[in-house]
């Protein structure tokens, strides 16, 4: 269970205690209840950890915003579900979402198209504001995309793994990156410039085009899946 306390102003005594009660009676079923933006409501806090004290900071979990919390859960259903899972896995061109479509020999054309580039946890592969040239393909681990805040810092937006692509919006038009990509675990990625794409709308225009209907159609998926959480919010 997720309880979000973004649109809580002020909690009382009363209310932690309800929160507590029900961290402890979830607990005794196997469930975990997390809560996200709980760092404005001290008291809440101070609470737990006078109610659980050295128990406090394994049931008593907060996450700075929804996203990471959600991501918790689902680690820990994968972990439950596919104990024998690889989280390292690396994927060929055929499988990235942006390849579907594309037959043997295009997928080889491609990929003879594309630039290996290496990073380490903790690398800025895109800095939001720099100029767009590449469009990336992520072959192995994971990124998040992050956005600066009002008052500093930033907020997290999404998570990629293996088999997306990110930058793809240079490829439409080839604005300035409007996000900042950061590399959460060791990454490799296969890296399309922008001038290779255009030598291939020139040699082979079929990719571009079967590249260009998948982008198209990742696009419109993700913005279905943000008005349906904008429609839940309203």
């Amino acid at each position: 269970l997720v309880v979000d306390l973004r649109r809580v102003l002020t909690l009382n005594e009363g209310a932690c205690r309800l929160f507590w009660n029900l961290v402890c009676k979830l607990g005794e079923g196997g469930k975990r209840t997390l809560f996200t933006y709980s760092d404005r409501h001290s008291l809440l806090r101070r609470y737990f950890k006078a109610k659980l004290g050295r128990r406090c900071d394994d049931l008593f979990r907060n996450y700075e915003d929804n996203d990471l919390a959600l991501e918790a859960c689902e680690n820990r259903l994968l972990a439950e579900l596919l104990p024998g899972r690889r989280i390292d896995h690396r994927v060929g061109v055929v499988e990235f979402e942006l390849c579907a479509g594309l037959a043997p020999d295009e997928i080889e054309a491609l990929a003879s198209c594309l630039v290996r580039r290496d990073f380490r946890p903790g690398d800025t592969i895109i800095s939001v504001g720099e100029r767009a040239e590449e469009l990336y393909f992520l072959a192995r681990g994971t990124v998040s995309v992050v956005v600066p805040v009002t008052g500093g810092g930033t907020r997290r937006l999404a998570t990629f793994s293996p088999g997306m692509t990110f930058g793809e919006m240079a490829v439409i038009d080839r604005a300035p990156r409007s996000a900042t990509i950061l590399a959460d675990t060791e990454v490799e990625c296969e890296m399309l410039s922008l001038e290779r794409f255009e030598g291939l709308q020139r040699s082979a225009p079929r990719i571009c085009i079967q590249l260009l209907t998948n982008l198209g159609r990742s696009l419109s998926q993700k913005l279905r899946k943000a008005n349906r959480e904008l429609a839940v919010l309203e």
